[in-house]
């Protein structure tokens, strides 16, 4: 990780606005937990462009890391947040490029947000919002594309992994065979 660590730094040396470079090299800095420079690369990255998702998501992630919940937490929510603005674009919209999908696997679970001392209800409410968010992106794939189509396919099966993990596994096979 130390090789990618020091190209990325290289290559934002070069091209100090490519939010890319800023983003991939914050993933590295998780990688080898220095969590400190992944924050300084992940807070850059949302100035640079407030709506991508992924980038709250893992700052979130790294805030939980850094056994800061409420700054983990607002983090998380400005993530589904922004994942909901693509989601009603989706719905609305032809065509248009539109920011992804928040990493679901840079969400902490939920043992470990209260771990690192979160309000619990807080956290289960968390969740229910981004099961909301994931369980929308569905239905509006499902519109625009119909059932089948690989982008409804992916979302679909992002959200049963999702209640997978959540313990819900009814739900998540019941997603899975729709």
């Amino acid at each position: 990780m130390g090789k990618a660590i020091s190209a990325y730094s290289r290559a934002i040396e070069v091209f100090r606005y490519d939010r890319t470079l800023y983003f991939q090299r914050g993933y590295c800095y998780l990688q080898v937990s220095n969590f400190q420079e992944a924050l300084a690369d992940y807070t850059h990255n949302v100035e640079m462009d407030p709506q991508d998702a992924g980038t709250w998501a893992l700052r979130g992630f790294t805030y939980v890391k850094l056994r800061r919940p409420e700054q983990a937490m607002a983090d998380y929510l400005k993530a589904i947040d922004c994942w909901r603005v693509r989601i009603e674009r989706l719905s609305r919209v032809e065509s248009v490029v539109v920011k992804g999908r928040p990493y679901l696997w840079s969400f902490a679970s939920s043992a470990e947000l209260i771990s690192a001392g979160a309000n619990p209800a807080e956290v289960r409410a968390l969740f229910q919002k981004l099961e909301a968010a994931c369980r929308d992106e569905v239905t509006a794939l499902q519109k625009r594309h119909g059932p089948t189509h690989q982008n409804t396919e992916a979302a679909r099966s992002v959200l049963a992994q999702f209640l997978r993990d959540q313990g819900k596994l009814a739900e998540a096979e019941e997603v899975r065979q729709e």
